[in-house]
């Protein structure tokens, strides 16, 4: 996963891409430039300077994106979006490989009754479970919609 050098709180631009073709829309702090740069939303009226730290008030997220750029969303704000879509996810240790010792992740999809729609695991670690989750999130919801 690509991140240039980006806070990984933040979904990388390839995801929140593909977030935005199947119709994303939470209020988002950033978005992402078509030309992969990060901008933020601040209205800097409202920046006050006291010594060496700044205090914000009133962030207004972005509604929606401007033009040439797609809204950047933290991995919460995408996994809330798809809980509200009737998808609901989680990530786990999972210890019991047989073959090697040692832990991997694994990822779970269900639907709102607990139903498991698709689970994978063997993960080397929890960032790189956490993409395949949101990239099979976005998988099965263009799917079933």
């Amino acid at each position: 996963m690509k991140n240039n050098n980006y806070p990984n709180w933040l979904v990388p631009f390839d995801i929140a891409f593909m977030l935005e073709r199947i119709g994303f829309d939470e209020k988002c702090l950033f978005v992402y430039r078509k030309s992969d740069e990060i901008k933020f939303k601040m209205d800097l009226d409202k920046v006050f300077e006291d010594t060496s730290e700044y205090y914000f008030e009133d962030l207004e997220p972005y509604e929606e994106a401007p033009l040439l750029c797609i809204l950047c969303p933290t991995w919460e704000q995408v996994f809330e979006w798809f809980r509200e879509k009737g998808f609901v996810s989680f990530i786990k240790i999972d210890n019991q490989s047989m073959f090697d010792e040692g832990c991997y992740y694994c990822y779970v999809i269900s639907n709102e009754r607990g139903k498991t729609i698709d689970c994978k695991s063997d993960f080397d670690d929890y960032k790189e479970a956490r993409e395949a989750l949101v990239k099979a999130l976005i998988q099965t919801y263009n799917m079933l919609n």
